[in-house]
């Protein structure tokens, strides 16, 4: 019996040693993944607070940014180097972008009325020429023509300022092509214009998810949704999207820089 009364505290303590290691080991551990999100958090502050620096740049230098002079980049470039040296080659590559975007629409605009008459002459035949179209299901004829008559009714009406009406002809755009990231757009922002700001939200966040390919498309996506969230009240959330979009589409700074609507309605992030 001495014997059985000695084994019995030893075992009972080797017991309790080794469930006070666990929770130790456990302890350290939620301690460890408590330091690790804490470092996740502030690696993502310094990104969107880096990423707002970028654009405020931007912002700041946007005339010089649109001039036509041919040495402004160098010039540019030699400032982003002495203000924020660490940010100097993403912010020169985005000025690279966004000044190879402007005299891209201005060879553009000066190449259309060279083109005019070679396209009226030819616009005849095209006429005759039904479009191919390559979707992921067969359409019918009569299904196609309502979808793009949908977006042309739209588009129209909203030129006019007609909202409500366009409004109507997107909502057919969105049911016959419910994969189109730019009916989800305008739909979007008709939305936004007949203060149906939820709704707009709904909208545009579809649009995001589609995941538009074309340029200008994301451009306007990204322009819509910063409107719809600054219509929202939700400042801090427009902000952190809209930066983080110009700093991969730098062009977007350029896109609002006349655009009197988004200043007005996020006034209280823009700086330009």
């Amino acid at each position: 019996m001495g014997v059985v009364g000695v084994i019995i505290p030893a075992t009972s303590s080797y017991l309790n040693d080794s469930a006070r290691l666990k929770l130790d080991a456990q302890r350290q551990e939620v301690e460890l993944q408590q330091k690790a999100d804490d470092l996740r958090l502030k690696q993502s502050e310094m990104e969107r607070s880096r990423d707002a620096t970028r654009v405020k740049f931007l912002q700041d230098h946007i005339d010089m940014i649109m001039s036509d002079e041919p040495d402004v980049e160098l010039r540019l470039a030699a400032l982003a180097r002495l203000v924020l040296p660490a940010d100097a080659d993403a912010l020169i590559a985005q000025v690279h972008t966004i000044r190879r975007e402007l005299a891209s629409q201005r060879s553009g605009a000066q190449d259309t009325n060279i083109t005019s008459m070679a396209q009226h002459d030819s616009a005849e035949e095209e006429r005759s020429v039904p479009p191919l179209v390559v979707t992921p299901r067969a359409v019918s004829a009569s299904e196609y023509q309502q979808s793009t008559s949908g977006m042309a009714e739209g588009r129209a009406y909203a030129k006019k300022g007609d909202y409500e009406s366009a409004l109507r002809s997107f909502n057919i755009a969105v049911a016959q092509d419910p994969n189109d990231p730019l009916s989800w757009n305008f739909k979007a922002y008709s939305e936004f214009r007949t203060k149906q700001f939820s709704a707009a939200l709904a909208s545009i966040s579809r649009a995001w998810k589609l995941n538009p390919s074309e340029n200008r498309t994301r451009r306007w996506v990204v322009i819509n949704a910063t409107k719809i969230l600054c219509a929202q009240g939700r400042s801090s959330e427009a902000a952190t999207f809209f930066n983080q979009s110009a700093s991969v589409v730098p062009e977007i700074v350029t896109d609002v820089y006349g655009d009197g609507e988004f200043h007005s309605t996020c006034q209280a992030i823009w700086q330009g």
